[in-house]
């Protein structure tokens, strides 16, 4: 069993990536404490924090006794530390300090090391149980070092890359299309997840912003001057940010006649569009249908709707 401590930064976002990655079903969830059984490449995960192995499931009323009846001599393996995490509205139950001395008394010759152990123990207390665990993966992806005004050739409009990384995630393919890949914010995060993906913009100096931030982490991508709404080449799955701007009243003329033309290159997108754009009018008359949709505030005069779309009666062959 293990347990994910989902980023309180997009929550919903976080769940959605999480199931939908591991293709794993939820088992139990707790404000940002998320059961499940399954195993899967936790390290494409975006917008968790950490994973736990849990070792056992403890009623409140017996924890003292039942931490120290274990035996935890398989899950050390040479220094420890001792840390506890709380659900909202659950009880302290014990300090770091006696969880820490309930697991010295388990061990022949324990060595405590806060800073680098070898073995994290985590007590995490929810509202109605606790699980002693062990910390098995940290999130330590610098998403901040990628954002697009540390690149060489920077847009104002570009994706921040954990948002970006989210997207791919909740596509779940191994290959996509960002047929509006301005400057390359979502082909550099794909391309570092090791998977095949394809850009294309209709300005020829986007096109050349990306092909220069891609190499600037030593990357390669199949880049195209193209107008999305003339593409022929089916993909696996499309991810995109929308264009956006002033003339609202051509992006929604845009946003239309793409949404039409992409009926005939893939059955599943995670698109990003401006949250005061209306989704209904984009889709109506045409196979998409909204499986899932999230909404996103990225500053004082901007937030992102995030669709997640697909249709069944799409042929890929």
């Amino acid at each position: 069993m293990y347990l994910s401590l989902l980023s309180q930064e997009h929550p919903d976002i976080a769940l959605y990536e999480l199931l939908s990655l591991g293709k794993i079903t939820l088992f139990q969830q707790q404000e940002h404490f998320v059961l499940f059984k399954k195993k899967f490449n936790f390290s494409r995960l975006t917008f968790t924090k950490n994973i736990f192995q849990v070792i056992q499931s403890i009623p409140h009323d017996s924890l003292r006794e039942t931490v120290s009846s274990l035996n935890l001599k398989p899950y050390y393996h040479g220094s420890y530390a001792a840390r506890i995490l709380h659900a909202k509205d659950a009880p302290s139950l014990l300090t770091e300090q006696e969880f820490g001395s309930l697991l010295w008394q388990t061990f022949p010759r324990p060595v405590v090391d806060l800073d680098h152990p070898k073995t994290q123990f985590t007590l995490i207390i929810t509202k109605k149980t606790a699980f002693l665990t062990t910390l098995i993966w940290t999130n330590q992806e610098r998403f901040e070092q990628r954002k697009m005004h540390n690149l060489p050739e920077p847009h104002p409009t570009g994706m921040h890359p954990r948002l970006a990384r989210g997207l791919i995630n909740l596509l779940g393919a191994s290959s996509f299309l960002d047929p509006f890949c301005g400057a390359g914010g979502i082909l550099i995060e794909g391309k570092l997840l090791g998977l095949k993906v394809t850009g294309s913009d209709i300005d020829p100096i986007m096109i050349r912003r990306a092909e220069k931030n891609l190499a600037h982490y030593g990357l390669k991508a199949a880049l195209s001057v193209r107008d999305a709404t003339t593409l022929k080449k089916r993909c696996a799955g499309i991810v995109t940010d929308l264009p956006y701007g002033k003339n609202s009243i051509i992006s929604k003329g845009l946003y239309r006649a793409f949404f039409l033309h992409a009926e005939h290159l893939t059955k599943r997108m995670v698109v990003a569009l401006p949250s005061t754009t209306r989704t209904n009018p984009l889709i109506k008359g045409t196979g998409w249908k909204i499986d899932k949709k999230f909404t996103v505030y990225i500053h004082k005069t901007l937030s992102k709707r995030i669709l997640i779309l697909s249709q069944q009666s799409f042929d890929i062959s």
